[in-house]
């Protein structure tokens, strides 16, 4: 028992250092393993470098994508609204209203037609009855007739302005009162007679006619023109009696052209893929007529004015 005691007092010292040593080793370990950096990294953001490095070679972030270019990745950025925009800029769009209505350039159809319809006035005072000795002012007044004109033009050269046949005709109407033979019992001013007459003129006429429209949608066209008429015409008393004929003479023309198209071009659009109408114009003119017929001289000065429609 003497000699147990003995060796517990011999090795308290050495065990205490030993527990001391242990203790101190426990504790740098413990150091270590609080150390934000392992294996030892000079600086946080070293470490996090090599953890993206390790990242890639697990799952923990998807495959890699191939290389797109930059001007590529801007593309795919661009907003919907742009991308459409640009999407249908390639299939003819140029103009977005305010009221998002899209509108597109399309192919114009083939243009080698015009029509025309304008009015205008008579006032004929060259035409005379030298058998009955009255004018036509005489008899249905002095005022202007009403008339419409109608042409059709086949533009057969378009390569420096239009250069057309055109043919064409319309109607004049004008009413009036019988007169007495001069010299009768019956000429005098207190006694009309009673008769009623109505004068009808067909204005037949053949030209050529050329238009200085040298732009494409060029908004003021001028335009001349020359040609043969033909005018027929007849007398109708109330009685039936009906009396007709038909008179020469020749034409030269000036006028201006006024287009349309831009007043609304969507409806031009539509008129053009649906009903072949290429523009519209409003037209104002100035038309000389020189009779070729000394019995019936038609000759006049007439301003006219209506709307052109090439197709």
């Amino acid at each position: 028992m003497i000699a147990a005691f003995l060796i517990v007092l011999i090795a308290q010292p050495v065990l205490a250092e030993i527990t001391s040593a242990d203790l101190n080793m426990a504790r740098s370990l413990d150091q270590y393993e609080e150390a934000p950096n392992e294996p030892p990294f000079n600086t946080a953001r070293e470490a996090e470098a090599t953890l993206d490095d390790e990242r890639l070679l697990t799952d923990e972030y998807p495959e890699s994508k191939p290389f797109v270019p930059r001007w590529k990745q801007q593309k795919r950025r661009l907003p919907e609204e742009s991308r459409v925009k640009q999407l249908n800029k390639e299939k003819g769009l140029f103009r977005i209203t305010k009221k998002n209505e899209y509108q597109y350039q399309v192919k114009r159809s083939p243009q080698h037609n015009a029509f025309s319809f304008r009015f205008g006035s008579l006032t004929l005072s060259n035409l005379y009855n030298s058998a009955a000795g009255y004018s036509y002012e005489d008899i249905y007044g002095g005022g202007s007739a009403i008339t419409l004109f109608g042409d059709w033009e086949w533009q057969f050269f378009k390569s420096a302005g239009k250069l057309a046949l055109k043919v064409g005709s319309g109607l004049s109407y004008a009413q009036g009162n019988g007169r007495w033979e001069q010299g009768s019992p019956n000429d005098t001013p207190d006694k009309q007679p009673l008769e009623k007459y109505s004068f009808y003129i067909l204005p037949n006429n053949v030209a050529i006619t050329y238009r200085a429209d040298y732009f494409h949608n060029q908004i003021i066209v001028p335009y001349g023109e020359g040609g043969i008429d033909y005018f027929t015409f007849g007398e109708l008393r109330d009685d039936g009696d009906f009396k007709y004929g038909g008179a020469l003479a020749w034409h030269i023309a000036g006028g201006l052209a006024l287009l349309l198209d831009w007043i609304n071009p969507q409806t031009m659009i539509v008129l053009d893929r649906e009903e072949g109408i290429n523009h519209m114009y409003f037209v104002a003119e100035y038309r000389i007529i020189t009779g070729l017929n000394k019995k019936f001289d038609f000759s006049d000065n007439v301003i006219n004015g209506g709307f052109l429609i090439e197709y």
